[in-house]
């Protein structure tokens, strides 16, 4: 198994050496990623496989270390590029607020709003862990480094993914 990095984006690439193999044409990509100036990575691009773009962004990047003739490469196996979401500032046409429709009470002519019915607080940056969790499960069970199978329940993948996030926000709030 190889090393793992998640959430980083590409900041330098350097095109290598070409070549052709009995599979065809491939590229040797040099990069560097932003906030780990000194790890060099190697990638070997060709057939289907994506190249490497600068500030491209990757959910999860695999590379194995490999020490030959007194050089360390640091060898990509595959990375994972981070789907943008778009951005947009109003809600699609069919969008609906969640719960129940608000009434419409009228007084003097003016639409009076709703009381607010108490409810309880929760600290909202335990959204933030809980969804970094979610990705790096995903990026696991995407390159096969957690096994999902027919005896897999979701409620025990959903249970882990929310457990770690809480602990995450728990060391990082909490020391």
């Amino acid at each position: 198994m190889g090393e793992f990095l998640t959430n980083v984006t590409i900041r330098k690439v350097y095109p290598g050496k070409t070549g052709e193999s009995e599979y065809g044409p491939w590229q040797v990509w040099n990069f560097y990623l932003e906030g780990h100036e000194k790890l060099k990575l190697n990638y070997f691009s060709g057939e289907e496989k994506p190249i490497p773009v600068e500030g491209a962004a990757l959910k999860l990047i695999e590379y194995d270390i490999v020490t030959k003739g007194g050089y360390t490469n640091n060898n990509v196996k595959q990375f994972v590029l981070a789907v943008a979401k778009e951005k947009s500032d109003s809600p699609p046409g069919d969008y609906e607020p969640p719960g129940d429709p608000l009434p419409e009470m009228k007084h003097n002519g003016k639409i009076d709003a709703p009381k607010p019915s108490p409810k309880p607080t929760i600290d909202s940056s335990i959204t933030m862990y809980i969804s970094y969790s979610k990705d790096i499960a995903v990026a696991l069970i995407e390159t096969g480094h957690w096994v999902i199978n027919e005896n897999t329940v979701f409620r025990d993948i959903a249970e882990h993914v929310v457990t770690v996030g809480l602990e995450m926000y728990q060391k990082v709030n909490n020391g």
